[in-house]
């Protein structure tokens, strides 16, 4: 039985009215399908206590659809962040819920997360992991981290989901990705992100290609789009969702 899938989105589109319908529309037609919705004002929370009121307004619709699950996104320079700024951004989504019960956050997307497991970098994500999983107002709590390739192995366990793919439809095919993927244990808390899928490729064979990740990857996310994919939504966007079934 082919394993069931979610959808990661990193969703990095200002929304004004209608601008998220896209995700909206896959939401209601997919209630088979767990959406987990990264949400970035400003390449985190922004400086501001609470979004403004085009956020407000689409995050309080994220929230009511049983779905959908929607994490904040924290960039950590791959390390080289402070940890007291991070630390802030996370306090700052917590806080979200305090001030609007409807923006309540679930959890933390990890952007930028190391690959390398020396010292510093297995205990800043030690670090940042007991911080998030103690900051009340996170619901459950969630992490995905996203250090953009397959980290270290003593990495790869450190959070609840990992990015492992983060690359064009050609490079997967180039270095022969899936075979290292399939090396990896526990699919269910891997995530690939592909963009710059040939926008000519029929549904069979994208239905294909939706197949062997899923097979390799509990969280996907595909486009067509080699430019700003998180800024807007390809024209085949459902297309994607739909082969995911």
């Amino acid at each position: 039985m082919t394993p069931r899938s979610g959808v990661l989105m990193p969703l990095y589109i200002y929304p004004v009215k209608g601008a998220w319908d896209p995700l909206f529309e896959a939401i209601q037609t997919h209630p088979s399908l767990d959406f987990t919705v990264v949400v970035n004002p400003a390449s985190g929370p922004g400086a501001s206590p609470l979004p403004d009121a085009n956020y407000t307004r689409e995050i309080t619709r994220l929230n009511t659809y049983p779905n959908v699950k929607t994490i904040g996104y924290v960039p950590l320079d791959y390390g080289k962040r402070a940890l007291e700024k991070a630390y802030a951004d996370i306090a700052h989504y917590a806080d979200w819920k305090s001030k609007n019960p409807n923006l309540a956050m679930q959890g933390i997307f990890l952007d930028e997360s190391p690959q390398l497991a020396d010292d510093h970098n297995t205990t800043f994500l030690a670090d940042v992991k007991t911080r998030i999983k103690a900051t009340t107002g996170l619901a459950s709590g969630a992490i995905v981290m996203n250090p953009g390739s397959i980290p270290d192995s003593r990495i790869l366990g450190t959070t609840d989901r990992t990015v492992v793919f983060e690359e064009q439809y050609q490079t997967y095919i180039n270095r022969q990705a899936a075979k290292a993927l399939a090396a990896l244990p526990d699919r269910d808390v891997l995530c690939a992100l592909m963009h710059s899928i040939p926008t000519e490729m029929p549904i069979a064979q994208l239905k294909t290609v939706v197949n062997e990740l899923r097979e390799l990857a509990g969280s996907l996310f595909l486009t067509d789009l080699s430019t700003d994919y998180y800024q807007q939504f390809s024209p085949r966007f459902q297309e994607y969702i739909d082969a995911m079934l």
